[in-house]
């Protein structure tokens, strides 16, 4: 857990890291599938998974997320491989804003 005013930094320097933030979402994209054991790309089906697993992880007695907040990331799930394939990491930083 962060602090209040780490936080507000964070926020404050995501337009400013946006673009490197960017470049490592598709390197990441680039890069998983050859360093992955299972060697499968970054699909729907894998990121859609691969939030449910970071979900359970981040906020496993559910506690931290609101229903609604994990009905809403879920609904984005299929969606973030091709996101992250362009460079769009919006999706990461407002879950983190919750």
């Amino acid at each position: 857990m962060i602090d209040y005013q780490t936080f507000h930094q964070i926020r404050h320097l995501h337009e400013q890291e946006h673009l490197t933030a960017a470049q490592i979402a598709r390197q990441f994209d680039r890069v998983l599938p050859r360093a992955h054991l299972s060697h499968q790309p970054l699909d729907a089906s894998v990121a859609t998974n691969a939030l449910q697993v970071y979900l359970t992880m981040l906020d496993y007695d559910r506690t931290y997320f609101l229903a609604a907040d994990v009905t809403e990331f879920e609904q984005e799930a299929g969606l973030l491989a091709d996101r992250l394939a362009k460079g769009d990491v919006d999706f990461a930083f407002r879950v983190f804003e919750r």
